[in-house]
């Protein structure tokens, strides 16, 4: 799928990783995610995207099943893959604690959307 006519979507879904891992290494956002991926198109784009993470000096995870608040509906997520980029690793721990705690009631999962809006540097 293109985007723009004559616009090659592997160079845009590069052009953004590359873009939020130079704002995650800068300290711009802790925590930043990558386009909504097909698994196909990870493990095409997946060398290209982690020589990216290395030269920003950042940490890539690749989510199989993000926990994206009320940032996106949780259906248009079903099996597709976004990869996670950090500086920290603790901030790593803290979006896995997040997932973790959204698990439950609608209350943690909307006290969780807040945390998540937080990790990724949005106000809240």
């Amino acid at each position: 799928m293109e985007r723009f006519d004559g616009f090659d979507e592997r160079s845009f879904h590069l052009g953004m990783i590359e873009a939020f891992c130079e704002m995650v290494a800068q300290g711009v956002k802790p925590l930043a995610f990558s386009p909504v991926l097909e698994s196909e198109e990870w493990q095409t784009l997946q060398p290209y995207a982690e020589q990216t993470a290395a030269r920003f000096a950042v940490h890539s995870f690749a989510e199989p099943e993000l926990f994206a608040g009320d940032l996106a509906d949780a259906d248009s997520l079903k099996g597709k893959i976004v990869v996670l980029y950090y500086k920290d690793e603790a901030v790593l721990k803290e979006y896995l604690a997040i997932k973790q705690d959204a698990a439950g009631s609608d209350t943690g999962r909307k006290a969780a959307s807040k945390r998540l809006r937080r990790l990724l540097g949005y106000k809240v």
